[in-house]
């Protein structure tokens, strides 16, 4: 007789199988320390009501997803941790890489641009261009960004102290390409390094950025040892 419960199953098949080879640890449990049952059937979902508890795409509690359509729209932005040497090389480098099918850029900075060092100073000796590009003024976020239209491309900046720098420079080169200057947090997006903090940041113009650099304090009281990502779109209103 095919087995029709939980129980029936958990009482046999499953427990025949651990007595001749236990399980690898007694209990197995989520990083929150929730435990994980051997396996979950509709037993399990007695008294619960889907339509509050998983709801409809798009819709609360979002368990379905926070988009109507999700993947069947358009799939999660895809970018490869990128940038090193001169603004004019990583520029080379972002081409290529959108020319391949990226569908967005995640900007590596070098080590004296994440803590505000220009490239001739000395305390950046034998590390300008080293482990990201290196920009030290708006010509160089210019070069940077040649050609890539900003209203199209999303962008994510991996950045410590300097980042209201950083980004002031980004929108000023959005308003140099004449795209609207607004600058809006976009996803879904999988970032694969975990270790870094997520930092989304909406200010509506090139102007509030230069004003209002200090809602960028929450970003840099974390000190250098944390990094942000600044997931960046200059899009039309």
């Amino acid at each position: 007789m095919p087995i029709t419960s939980k129980r029936e199953w958990l009482q046999g098949p499953y427990a025949k199988a651990i007595e001749r080879s236990p399980e690898r640890a007694k209990v197995f449990e989520t990083t929150g320390k929730m435990p994980v049952e051997p396996i979950y059937t509709q037993d399990d979902l007695r008294d619960w009501d889907p339509n509050s508890k998983l709801g409809f795409p798009g819709e609360y509690p979002f368990t379905r997803g926070i988009q109507p359509t999700m993947y069947r729209g358009r799939f999660w932005t895809m970018r490869q941790y990128a940038g090193f040497g001169t603004a004019e090389e990583s520029n080379q480098r972002y081409r290529y890489l959108l020319n391949q099918g990226q569908t967005g850029l995640s900007v590596a900075f070098d080590l004296p641009t994440q803590i505000g060092y220009d490239s001739d100073d000395p305390m950046a000796t034998g590390e300008v261009g080293k482990v990201g590009v290196a920009i030290d003024s708006i010509e160089d976020m210019l070069t940077l960004f040649d050609g890539i239209p900003l209203d199209k491309v999303t962008t994510s900046m991996t950045i410590n102290a300097t980042a209201s720098t950083m980004l002031a420079f980004y929108v000023a080169v959005g308003k140099h390409q004449e795209s609207p200057r607004k600058a809006r947090r976009h996803g879904p997006e999988r970032h694969p390094e975990g270790v870094h903090r997520p930092r989304d940041v909406h200010l509506s113009s090139a102007a509030e950025h230069a004003a209002h650099h200090r809602c960028f304090c929450l970003l840099q009281g974390y000190g250098p040892a944390v990094e942000h990502h600044l997931d960046l779109r200059l899009s039309h209103a």
